[in-house]
């Protein structure tokens, strides 16, 4: 019985594809019985079928193809796809991603938990190309997933939840943090959301549009930060989230006029446009663009992050066997307004990532940090403070 679909949509983009093809075979514990992936393909003319039709599958393979037309668009390519799988877990990821090979476990871990949730990890950019033998074997993972020492291969999620938390609740706009490369949800609730909205035909909003949907319908949104992705280099994809970003959120804001309604206008747009290098022509480099994510980050820290007049209290789990006695105390601390809960976990046998999110929203929400990442948090900080 197949518990897990992977759907991914597809434009002219059959290099990388193939690479991320051939990771998806190596998912530990998992066989063809257990996930199947779904390929759309948006009408490409690079003969796509063909280049892909030797991969060795462990897996088993949908290939469906879509005549391309003015109402083309990534959005209607997944639902397309969703509607198209047969797992009871629909998990969306985009035709240049390379997921790592506990991914499905990781997955599992936190739908055995809770299945109304959407889950989401986030992505490490490469900066170069990368050869298929470096996929097969796994080690591009234990490059880059293990050891990242430059601000470039970051995105601004991971630079957010170092300076907030690892808990997603603790954001006042967490719902924006979903992004469809690396995401899970329910079939069950993915019918009761809706699909991805098809006026987004440009470029990029349609992700974080569903994901404020899951959010106003009531689905926990769950960070999973051990669900880490590489983004295969390709310099296209800037130049067209550059093109289009604009429109897409003033269609996002005509249609949800209330999100973001705490904050000025315009850091409205800065929170959603993932501060995109359009807003700014001289900006150039990738190195520059993290330096002006970073400042800004900063700057918005100082409006959102309330932190007057509370008291600090740090939780430290580090014995397994005081898993339960560490949640109890949690869930009281939380309930108690006036308290800057700082919970640090240096433990991860047990869930507390997950449970921790699937509080919600507290009097005093946590604040959660994974102590297997403190090395990369502090490359962040150092990083930051250096500006």
């Amino acid at each position: 019985m197949i518990k897990y679909s992977f759907v991914i949509p597809a434009y002219n983009n059959k290099r990388l594809l193939k690479n991320t093809l051939i990771a998806l075979n190596y998912q530990e514990n998992f066989g063809k019985e257990d996930y199947e992936v779904v390929i759309i393909d948006d009408g490409s003319d690079d003969n796509t079928e063909a280049y892909i039709s030797d991969i060795n599958k462990n897996y088993a393979c949908q290939y469906i193809y879509i005549e391309r037309d003015e109402k083309s668009c990534r959005s209607r390519a997944r639902n397309y796809g969703w509607n198209a799988a047969k797992g009871g877990v629909i998990i969306f990821i985009d035709s240049d991603i390379l997921i790592n090979r506990n991914y499905l476990k990781e997955i599992e871990r936190c739908f055995d938990i809770d299945d109304n949730i959407i889950l989401f990890g986030t992505v490490f950019r490469l900066k170069e190309d990368i050869s298929l033998e470096d996929v097969e074997d796994g080690s591009i993972f234990k490059q880059f997933v293990s050891g990242i020492n430059k601000i470039e291969y970051l995105e601004e999620r991971h630079i957010f939840f170092n300076i907030f938390s690892y808990n997603n609740y603790f954001h006042p706009f967490s719902w924006s943090f979903v992004f469809s490369g690396n995401v899970a949800v329910s079939r069950k609730n993915l019918k009761a959301i809706g699909g991805f909205d098809e006026a987004y035909v440009c470029w990029g909003g349609e992700d974080t549009e569903w994901g404020y949907r899951a959010y106003n319908n009531g689905l926990r949104l769950v960070y999973n930060h051990k669900l880490e992705a590489l983004h295969q280099y390709h310099q296209e994809e800037i130049q067209k989230k550059n093109s289009s970003n604009k429109a897409n959120l003033d269609y996002f804001f005509r249609k949800h006029p209330q999100a973001l309604s705490f904050l000025p206008e315009e850091s409205r747009y800065k929170v959603l446009s993932g501060f995109s290098k359009n807003e700014e022509n001289t900006i150039k480099t990738e190195a520059e663009m993290r330096d002006r994510l970073i400042r800004i980050l900063n700057d918005v820290e100082k409006n959102i992050r309330d932190t007057n007049q509370k008291i600090e209290i740090t939780v430290a789990l580090r014995d397994k066997n005081r898993f339960l006695e560490i949640k109890e105390i949690i869930d009281f601390l939380s309930k108690r307004p006036g308290i800057l809960l700082i919970v640090k976990d240096y433990n991860e046998t047990g869930n507390l990532d997950v449970w921790i999110q699937l509080m919600g929203k507290r009097e005093s929400t946590p604040m959660y940090y994974p102590m297997n990442r403190e090395k990369f948090d502090d490359f962040i900080r150092n990083y930051r403070s250096s500006l």
